[in-house]
């Protein structure tokens, strides 16, 4: 499982577009997604997996072709296969929090407690921001291994292996 430390806005502020279609060639996959994408064989990308943990199946790709519909690459830059809603992104950019799904309901639990601290309901707030104290807590124990000489299972990320920065500071 590859992690990134990303910027995320929405497909839309990313310019992420999903697969509708993925087609395999002898040396390469070709991606079908919606017009408009302004990417060229110029432009590297990154293709993220639309399934959890939504995971990077390909990083800092150049295209070997690229149409108004369909982006070529090579099958030697995939990790795993794509498939139909795998999202092929600008490098460094996802549609996607990146964030392990065992901290996802934290994550919910934390935005309800903004939203209600926005709308000037602290006492609401306040219960919404212990539940995600719980959860956080109960994700990190899903992270953590078990036995002392297990592996780590999130120690970076390619961004950290590449020094553009830290990595993902789950242990």
């Amino acid at each position: 499982m590859v992690h990134r430390a990303t910027s995320w806005n929405s497909a839309a502020a990313t310019g992420s577009k999903a697969a509708s279609l993925v087609t395999t060639g002898a040396t390469s996959y070709t991606l079908t997604v919606a017009s408009g994408h302004g990417y060229t064989t110029s432009t590297p990308l990154d293709v993220v997996a639309g399934t959890p943990s939504f995971e990077y199946l390909a990083l800092d790709t150049l295209p070997i072709a690229v149409t108004a519909t369909t982006i070529e690459l090579p099958l030697t830059a995939f990790s795993t296969p794509p498939a139909i809603g795998d999202f092929v992104c600008a490098p460094d950019t996802s549609p996607y929090v990146q964030l392990p799904v065992e901290l996802h309901p934290a994550l919910i639990e934390l935005t309800t407690t903004r939203v209600l601290l926005a709308l000037g309901k602290s006492s609401e707030a306040s219960q919404h921001a212990g539940e995600a104290q719980r959860l956080v807590s109960i994700g990190i124990q899903g992270l953590t291994p078990r036995v002392d000489t297990a592996d780590r299972k999130i120690v970076g990320g390619p961004m950290w292996r590449k020094g553009r920065g830290a990595g993902l500071w789950v242990r």
